[in-house]
């Protein structure tokens, strides 16, 4: 893939086993220590899903330009067109079907990465309404857009099988990146020639790794071979601030009500 090249320079990602090796608040950071002991790993993987969900319902999608369209199908068929498709922008699977299935149990979320807002609806025994948490599945060539990620929430990523490549802006050069319109695969230069200003943070993400990334990083990612992932955000000490930041920049005072509410109480806590 020559994508890289495009780029006057960019950086490599730093490399910890576990958070409590290295954190940054700025940057991201890729794990290899982290899914060792997890039950889920080297279990679950897309032939998993088949066996197990096959017949669950999901929704995929891709996005050509300004239109993004959306297939409706079951897991096992899903997964064939995983083993037969040559789009070159194929679509990219989401599921949350892990939740309330058990398999939630078979992961271990670091105390890093502790999150006050699936705390607190769990000690009340409430399904949460935005759950934060979400498996992600396609062939190679699935994408993401650039973005930054739900209420300017941290997130980690673990890789179960496949090959992923991310691309990170660090936050100073959010005025690059043309509001995320911009895909940095098929960018033009001549539309866009501020994003090749930019210096991102690379990462090639192998099975068994897990990123994290802070809130309010615009990123990228890119499936280079096929495979699946679970990614959760996070709201905690690190971040609060960027989630109330957003519901009040856009309006959803009762929203920022409530989680204004939530950080008071874990807040406390802390003390």
């Amino acid at each position: 893939m020559n994508i890289l090249s495009a780029f006057r320079q960019t950086k490599e990602i730093m490399r910890a086993a576990t958070p409590g090796q290295l954190i940054d608040e700025h940057l991201p950071v890729l794990y290899n220590g982290m899914m060792n002991d997890w039950a889920s790993y080297p279990k679950w993987n897309i032939q998993y899903l088949v066996d197990t969900f096959g017949h669950q319902k999901i929704s995929a999608d891709h996005k050509i330009g300004e239109d993004t369209t959306y297939i409706h199908t079951t897991i096992a068929t899903y997964a064939e067109y995983i083993r037969q498709t040559t789009d070159e922008n194929p679509y990219y699977a989401k599921s949350t079907l892990h939740i309330g299935t058990g398999m939630e149990e078979e992961y271990q979320v670091d105390p890093a990465f502790s999150c006050w807002y699936k705390a607190y609806y769990k000690a009340l025994n409430i399904p949460r309404k935005i759950t934060l948490s979400c498996l992600y599945f396609g062939p190679r060539g699935a994408r993401s857009t650039l973005h930054k990620d739900i209420w300017g929430t941290s997130f980690w990523n673990a890789l179960y099988e496949g090959r992923k490549l991310w691309l990170f802006f660090p936050r100073e050069q959010e005025h690059l990146l043309y509001n995320g319109e911009v895909d940095p695969l098929t960018a033009d230069p001549d539309r866009f020639p501020l994003f090749y200003k930019t210096t991102p943070v690379v990462c090639i993400q192998e099975p068994g790794e897990l990123i994290y990334c802070p809130g309010n990083i615009w990123h990228w990612a890119y499936v280079l071979e096929s495979g699946l992932a679970l990614s959760e955000n996070f709201i905690n000490k690190d971040n609060y601030l960027n989630v109330l930041q957003y519901f009040n920049s856009v309006g959803y005072t009762n929203a920022a009500q409530k989680m204004e509410d939530i950080i008071r109480i874990y807040l406390d806590k802390q003390q």
